[in-house]
């Protein structure tokens, strides 16, 4: 009785061990991973999920904004806006306006 007793703590310290060990492990490369995505020259500044495996994405390199579709198979470049970030960078000290009211302010000057 008092073997299985024993047997039965040593499980249990021994899943709580692996269970911890897992934790802190995936935890190690979650941190890992998330500062290897961080560029000193490209931000993804917005993105919006059109579907499944589809997404337009607003990314900035140093002045210059691309609107970017991107798909399971392709990446294709929408428009190019290099008067856009001025506009951004005031939109976010005044008000927070939203992705879609500035992309409709600058499609409709383009036309």
């Amino acid at each position: 009785m008092t073997m299985s007793i024993v047997q039965f703590l040593w499980f249990l310290f021994v899943f709580f061990l692996v269970i911890a060990m897992a934790y802190y492990i995936t935890r190690y490369f979650a941190s890992f991973t998330v500062s290897m995505n961080k560029t000193r020259y490209i931000k993804v500044v917005d993105r919006y999920i059109i579907g499944r495996d589809k997404y337009i994405i607003l990314v900035r390199v140093d002045k210059y904004f691309y609107l970017i579709g991107v798909t399971n198979n392709d990446v294709k470049l929408i428009d190019d806006y290099s008067e856009i970030g001025d506009f951004i960078e005031d939109s976010k000290n005044t008000t927070l306006e939203s992705f879609k009211k500035i992309l409709n302010k600058y499609i409709k000057g383009k036309k």
